[in-house]
């Protein structure tokens, strides 16, 4: 009916304005990361540079660069993992 579809566009708007929040928060929360850290993985995840690409960019080793993105990539995870539950609530709440 059209009462359904309304809702499910009304749903679908919720949803998107969720995500997109989550996304700022999570972009916030890696702005905040080291810089050396933050650099890295922007240049890995966001530009799609290769570890040795990255490490010629940034003067540094293959192997600090593994080493920034690996802790970066750490401490993404654990705001994800502690933030899924904010993520949850506004959804349901806009449902």
């Amino acid at each position: 009916t059209q009462l359904q579809s309304s809702q499910l566009q009304e749903n679908t708007v919720d949803h998107i304005v969720a995500y997109r929040e989550y996304e700022r928060l999570l972009k916030k929360f890696i702005d905040q990361l080291p810089r050396q850290q933050r650099i890295a993985y922007l240049l890995s995840r966001e530009e799609g540079l290769s570890y040795e690409a990255i490490a010629a960019k940034m003067g540094i080793s293959i192997e600090t660069v593994r080493e920034y993105i690996k802790k970066a990539l750490r401490a993404i995870r654990t705001f994800v993992e502690n933030n899924i539950p904010l993520l949850l609530a506004a959804v349901i709440l806009f449902n």
